[in-house]
Formats: structure tokens, sequence, C-alpha cells
């Protein structure tokens, strides 16, 4: 099977084309999500757009509002990063 020759987002693109997703998936609003998460719609705005970085706390309260658990929007992120873990190799 060949690989994609497309590169992969950077893990704050694929933030915030997750939540985008998620949050069109629902039919909310930016300013739906918001309110329901406790956040002004111009920052979610700026998530989905990049152009800021969740906090944990933020994306647990974000996931809440859009009816989903974190893991699930983390697996979605995961699947568009390049993620390689790193072995520890204690001496």
């Amino acid at each position: 099977m060949p690989h994609s020759t497309r590169p992969r987002p950077s893990l704050q693109q694929a933030i915030a084309d997750a939540l985008r997703e998620l949050r069109q998936s629902r039919n909310l609003t930016q300013e739906e999500v918001g309110h329901r998460a406790g956040y002004d719609p111009i920052y979610i705005n700026m998530l989905e757009k990049a152009r800021r970085n969740p906090s944990i706390r933020a994306l647990f309260n974000i996931c809440e509002a859009l009816g989903t658990e974190p893991s699930s929007l983390l697996k979605k992120v995961e699947q568009r990063t390049v993620f390689k873990p790193r072995t520890f190799n204690p001496k």
C-alpha cells in the first residue's frame, strides 16, 4: 500500500481539526460550545484555527460540552499526527 506524500499536520493543527470536526458533527456553533464549556466563543474559534493551544482542563471542559470522552478526541488527534513513542533505557 503506498504511503501518502501529504504532510501530516502539526499537533496544534490536529487538535484544531479534531475539535472542529466534533463540533460540526454535533451541529453546534462555536458560541454554543463556548457557552456550554464556559469559554468565550472567540477562544473556541482560536482553538479551531490552531492559533491557541488548549490546556488539559480546557480540553476536558470542551469535550464535556461536546458530549465526548477526552480519550476519543485524543485518539483522533493521534491518528492525524506522527506519534513516535520513545523507549526508556535506564543505565
